[in-house]
């Protein structure tokens, strides 16, 4: 789990400035991949992760898209963005809660992370 830091500003209880700083934690679910053997097997590799229970979310989509009002996930985005020298960007954020699944991850010349890093040509 990431924990991200929110700073709210204004009419709130905070310090003499009125400025109130939270910890939210974010976490993406574990993933596994089975490699079957069997060459009577349907398919090769699977895909496994926990199961969410919930109503799942799309925060925001692929090519930059907000798809809801709820701030953490765009902030996430903004501060992978960020602590990585505006190399990387996880986006795609969706999920049940503050657990997500399936990101994407942009870099900044297009290269790894499968055939939705759109580099910085995202839309």
């Amino acid at each position: 789990a990431a924990a991200a830091g929110v700073r709210s500003i204004g009419g709130g209880g905070g310090g003499a400035s009125g400025e109130e700083t939270m910890m939210l934690n974010v976490a993406f679910l574990p993933v596994s991949v089975l490699k079957f053997v069997s060459k009577s097997a349907p398919f090769k590799l699977m895909a496994l992760e926990p199961y969410l229970a919930g109503d799942y979310v799309k925060h925001n989509d692929n090519t930059g898209r907000v798809e809801t009002t709820q701030e953490v996930p765009q902030a996430f985005s903004h501060f992978s963005f960020e602590a990585s020298d505006r190399l990387l960007c996880v986006c795609d954020i969706q999920g049940v809660g503050s657990f997500y699944t399936d990101p994407q991850i942009h870099s900044h010349d297009g290269e790894g992370f499968g055939l939705g890093n759109m580099g910085n040509d995202n839309g």
